[in-house]
């Protein structure tokens, strides 16, 4: 704990204890961390996904009003970006058959899409030469990742959002934004992402705080739901699974098979 030694003209310096508690701090994956556990061990945070090749990076931060569960599920639904982020993302008219499976993480939960070409919106077009495989992963106790790999097993772009609850139903956003290295200059390439992931970022804190709101009004109204009564989609992949971890219930037994589903 911290300790006054010294006050100019005053003798003793200070009689009373230390005014702030200690706290368990260290540097990982580019942010700094705290915890409040006090002498308790201290769980290692989740670190991105790691890569063969080099990535330019950056970090985004924001806050929402919403819960944990809803903001991730939001950060790794594929099926509304047709609509909330057309254009950017993907558009509603240009799906494409791809096949997708659900996995079991040691700490979490991923999908993983394959037979997937290059995406219809400008994000792709832009930093995207070909697909391989992508992910939409969640890892306790609160990270989200978007991950875009090429057929050779690199990466192409690697969103990585770390989601802390704060006070009065809001969040912390903190999103480190990794891309492959190529022939744009690293900076202007974050002028350009940094530009469009806050469209994209305030898109979906619309979607979130218009849902929290909604909730709200009808709790005000005597009407609510529990999570495990919310009402979930086939295409609902990670959702359900991401409220389970958050509650402290274990994963239900997953098939090893993938499904069809038009993106």
């Amino acid at each position: 704990m911290g300790r006054c030694t010294r006050v100019p003209g005053a003798q003793p310096a200070c009689v009373s204890g230390p005014l702030l508690p200690a706290a368990n701090v260290r540097e990982q994956g580019g942010l700094i961390w705290v915890s409040r556990a006090g002498p308790l061990p201290v769980v290692e945070p989740a670190s991105p996904q790691a890569g063969p090749n080099p990535l330019d990076v950056f970090f985004i931060t924001d806050a929402a009003r919403c819960s944990l569960p809803e903001a991730a599920e939001n950060f790794l639904d594929a099926f509304h970006t047709h609509f909330v982020h057309a254009g950017w993302i993907r558009n509603d008219h240009k799906r494409q058959k791809i096949r997708a499976k659900v996995e079991a993480l040691p700490d979490g939960i991923q999908a993983c899409y394959t037979e997937e070409g290059q995406q219809s919106g400008w994000i792709s077009r832009l930093f995207e030469k070909e697909r391989g495989w992508s992910y939409g992963r969640f890892r306790m106790p609160g990270l989200a990742e978007i991950e875009y790999r090429d057929r050779q097993g690199r990466i192409n772009l690697l969103i990585s959002a770390w989601l802390t609850p704060s006070q009065n139903g809001h969040i912390h956003i903190h999103a480190r934004i990794a891309s492959r290295r190529d022939w744009l200059p690293r900076f202007l390439k974050e002028i350009i992402l940094r530009r469009v992931f806050r469209v994209i970022l305030n898109q979906d804190k619309r979607i979130l705080e218009l849902t929290t709101a909604n909730v709200e009004r009808f709790k005000a109204a005597g009407v609510s739901a529990p999570p495990a009564k919310l009402l979930h989609s086939p295409l609902d992949l990670l959702g359900p699974h991401i409220r389970s971890l958050l509650a402290g219930e274990p994963l239900p037994a997953l098939p090893d098979t993938e499904i069809e589903v038009h993106l």
